[in-house]
């Protein structure tokens, strides 16, 4: 699979969770966070650790702003490992995290995919098999801890 392919699929998965934590309540809100926090922790490894650095030719100061925007992803993240979703804040943390993540991947599938897609077509594969592979391990780990 492309490393474009994997990552879109990846955003995918994360919009769908967005859209189930937005219909639940209590309990089920928790889950449905703990699952968006690790798919969000697993894409952001794979993004920091394969993707950014293979591309980061293209262009280097759009790669910096994706990274900071991961650190403000993770922010949100870590505020919200303190709340439970009887607390009045949960909901507006959960909102802020999807608007973040949804802006994120807009920027991505519009600025950076379309420019790796040209520059970098004949190499996505290999880096979709990279990341594959870490995906697979990271998910492994997450499940093993």
């Amino acid at each position: 699979m492309k490393a474009t392919d994997l990552l879109k699929k990846d955003y995918d998965r994360v919009k769908q969770l967005f859209k189930e934590i937005n219909s639940a309540s209590g309990d089920r809100k928790e889950e449905i966070l703990e699952t968006i926090t690790e798919e969000l922790r697993i894409h952001s490894d794979l993004e920091e650790k394969i993707f950014y650095p293979a591309v980061k030719s293209i262009d280097a100061d759009e790669i910096i702003r994706f990274q900071e925007a991961h650190h403000d992803v993770e922010d949100v993240l870590v505020d919200l490992e303190d709340l439970t979703a009887e607390d009045e804040e949960f909901d507006q943390r959960v909102k802020e995290l999807e608007q973040d993540v949804t802006q994120h991947i807009s920027e991505e599938e519009g600025d950076l995919f379309p420019k790796v897609e040209e520059q970098m077509k004949d190499q996505l594969t290999q880096i979709g098999a990279e990341l594959s592979k870490l995906k697979k391990e990271l998910s492994v780990g997450k499940k093993a801890a």
